[in-house]
């Protein structure tokens, strides 16, 4: 395939340009009519606001200064929202945590947004926390209506089917049209070039349905007064089929979760009495020796 590089537009205020290697939006190396074609790219030229280019270029301390002292207007709003895609782009995962608690919607739609970075690097423990703990729609679509799936369609196998894999379970929909185009996700991806992923795709069987949270499986919190947020996983279960085993999701307890923060004390509390009973009969074996 030929290779190239574009220019290209945003949405948001156009302050500076910035050069990013590979394909950043999908849309970008496909043409939908009057056939599909895909061209790689070697990278994408694109304006995009100060907090945008901060991020992709600047340090933490730069993104802060802007996070200060900027007006939050709507329009700021939109650029914090489109930021959030870069730091995920970038794995960026400091950037990233100063965008969300400053108020960054991850899943901002008619917008590359923060689920869609996550999904473009193989993030799953991001959108994880997006869909399940955000609520963010995981078949969002960006500003031409591709989804996340589309973004994880670029990454290197194994890791593009465990990431598309991951959205389906999470409830994505296996039989979505690209665009308007009325192009299946197989068909793009045999366009790319990946007949494998493209055969898993096909035969992948849809099961239509969101997860149900289920319960707390573990607690990793070795000291609760020294680590105030601690981490779980959660172990959820498809309506539809119960009895399978799905993959467990672990992300960061979040304040404001009562029935979470219940349970991980009543685990914790539980693993403190089941350790005390182990020493005791350990002690007691010894004492009968």
């Amino acid at each position: 395939m030929s290779s190239s590089l574009i220019f290209r537009p945003t949405h948001v205020s156009h302050d500076k340009e910035v050069f990013i290697d590979g394909t950043v939006f999908p849309s970008d190396a496909f043409t939908f009519s009057p056939q599909l074609s895909y061209t790689s790219l070697d990278g994408t030229y694109i304006k995009v606001p100060p907090l945008c280019h901060a991020v992709l270029t600047g340090s933490k301390e730069d993104v802060q200064a802007i996070l200060t002292d900027s007006e939050r207007t709507e329009q700021f709003q939109r650029d914090l929202d489109y930021a959030l895609f870069f730091a995920n782009r970038s794995k960026d995962s400091v950037k990233a945590y100063l965008l969300s608690s400053a108020g960054a919607n991850p899943g901002r739609p008619f917008s590359p947004n923060g689920l869609h970075g996550a999904a473009s690097q193989g993030l799953q423990e991001q959108i994880g926390y997006y869909v399940l703990c955000r609520n963010v729609p995981v078949d969002v679509r960006d500003e031409t209506l591709l989804t996340p799936i589309m973004y994880a369609m670029g990454l290197d196998s194994p890791h593009d089917w465990d990431t598309i894999k991951y959205l389906f379970k999470l409830g994505a929909s296996p039989v979505a049209k690209v665009c308007d185009s009325g192009y299946t996700y197989a068909q793009i991806a045999r366009k790319r070039g990946k007949e494998e992923l493209a055969q898993k795709l096909e035969t992948y069987k849809a099961r239509v349905g969101p997860l149900c949270k289920k319960s707390v499986y573990c607690v990793e919190w070795k000291n609760p007064k020294k680590y105030t947020i601690p981490r779980i996983g959660v172990r959820y279960t498809h309506p539809e089929f119960p009895n399978e085993h799905w993959d467990d999701t672990s992300y960061q307890l979040v304040p404001g979760d009562d029935y979470l923060w219940e349970e991980a004390n009543r685990m914790w509390n539980e693993e403190r009495a089941l350790r005390r009973l182990r020493k005791r009969l350990r002690r007691t074996c010894k004492s009968d020796k």
